[in-house]
């Protein structure tokens, strides 16, 4: 099923994530990847997206795939509540963040509370500068510390792809 190198890429970093985990996807789009997603073992996937047309060639996918646990959203990001300790995982691919940090920085601040003890969020960017910026935004949240993702099981990533760069955060115990 993970065919391309950017597929593979993302695979090998949600291969990092806890097992049978509850993932949440913020800024999910289209959510193309939801496939990739299970492979890497994910029992249910919450997507999260402002972008309504990007949502609804979603709905259709998964229409298409009669996919029962994939939720999709429309949300503003700074908005969107969920219970304490709903998810194993969140994931953030490419976020805007040189474009908007002050939405990054608002939304970063609310998952901790969304994370299970012992759960993971990861953050891909594209460049190096973008992977800074959200380096200093999550170094400015007491509640994450960060998680070392074993380089060795990683797949090799184009330097402009989207997974170029990944953080990993846990709960500060």
């Amino acid at each position: 099923m993970v065919v391309n190198a950017e597929a593979r890429r993302l695979h090998s970093l949600l291969a990092q994530l806890p097992q049978r985990h509850s993932l949440l996807d913020l800024g999910c789009g289209t959510c193309a990847e939801f496939l990739i997603y299970f492979a890497a073992g994910a029992q249910r996937v919450c997507g999260v997206d402002w972008d309504q047309l990007a949502l609804r060639a979603a709905q259709r996918v998964q229409r298409l795939h009669q996919v029962a646990w994939l939720r999709l959203i429309y949300a503003d990001l700074r908005e969107v509540a969920f219970a304490p300790h709903a998810f194993d995982a969140i994931l953030i691919r490419h976020p805007d963040i040189e474009r908007a940090p002050s939405v990054w920085q608002a939304v970063l601040g609310r998952l901790p509370r969304w994370l299970k003890p012992h759960s993971r969020l990861l953050i891909t960017t594209y460049s190096l500068s973008e992977l800074a910026h959200m380096r200093a935004l999550c170094a400015a949240i007491s509640a994450l510390r960060a998680a070392p993702l074993d380089e060795q099981l990683l797949a090799p990533a184009a330097l402009s792809g989207r997974d170029s760069y990944a953080l990993c955060y846990a709960l500060s115990t």
